[in-house]
This record gives C-alpha cells, structure tokens and sequence, in this order.
C-alpha cells in the first residue's frame, strides 16, 4: 500500500484491505480464469484470420463464403464459452 492511502485509514484498515486483496489467491481464481481465457483468445485469433480471408478471398478456399460465415459464427460461439464459465467462478 502506498503511504497516501495509509494516512486516512486507522489502524486496523490496512489489514482488511490487504485481506481483501490477497482473498482470491488461494482459491486460484485468477489463474483459473487465465488458464480458461487463453483458448478464447486463440479462437478469436482465428476469426480475426477467417474475416480477412473472406474480406480478401472470398470463395477461393476449400471453405468456400458459406463454410467461411459457418466456420466464424461457430468460432466465435466457441471463443465466448470460456469467458463465460469463468465469469461464473467465485467462492461458493
């Protein structure tokens, strides 16, 4: 904590504050969200791909425009399922 925000609390404040702020790290909150967010990213990564391919490609692939629109839509649905399982995470 940095001195300014010492100098109004009393003495027992500190402790509370550091409590709150060390309270998710033994239930691993944050490294499970990280572990569960790192596979959305890699699928949003290949949307952003799939979008310029069919920007600048369109039907030239063994997708085609309509496996292309499929493959983003299902992939994006796929990026969002993570975030959304660990969104729901917490102490219980």
């Amino acid at each position: 904590m940095t001195e300014g925000i010492q100098h109004p609390l009393t003495a027992r404040e500190p402790e509370s504050v550091i409590a709150h702020e060390m309270a998710p790290v033994p239930s691993r909150d944050v490294l499970i969200a990280s572990v569960a967010t790192m596979p959305a990213g890699a699928i949003s990564a290949i949307v952003g791909w799939l979008q310029f391919s069919l920007l600048f490609g369109c039907g030239e692939g063994p997708l085609g425009l309509v496996g292309t629109l499929g493959a983003m839509t299902i992939a994006s649905l796929a990026a969002t399922c993570p975030s959304l399982a660990s969104a729901g995470m917490g102490p219980t």
